[in-house]
């Protein structure tokens, strides 16, 4: 993961450490009161795909799922 990330162990981050930059993004409402949402990420040469559904509950909306791929 530190080659990913462009850092060294016990070092941290340091100037020149690469950041994760939002691709896209994607919503699909599945009811009136449901969404999901997914999202490309890049973190280096590495992609990560997270994924969300939210649903109004009791008038507020909560993330009952929630995944990373």
């Amino acid at each position: 993961m530190a080659k990913a990330a462009g850092t060294t162990p016990a070092l941290g981050r340091g100037r020149g450490a690469i950041r994760p930059v939002l691709r896209s993004t994607r919503t699909s409402p599945v009811r009136d009161d449901a969404l999901e949402a997914a999202a490309h990420v890049r973190y280096g040469a590495r992609s990560r795909a997270p994924a969300a559904r939210f649903e109004v509950v009791d008038g507020r909306w909560q993330c009952p799922a929630l995944e990373w791929a």
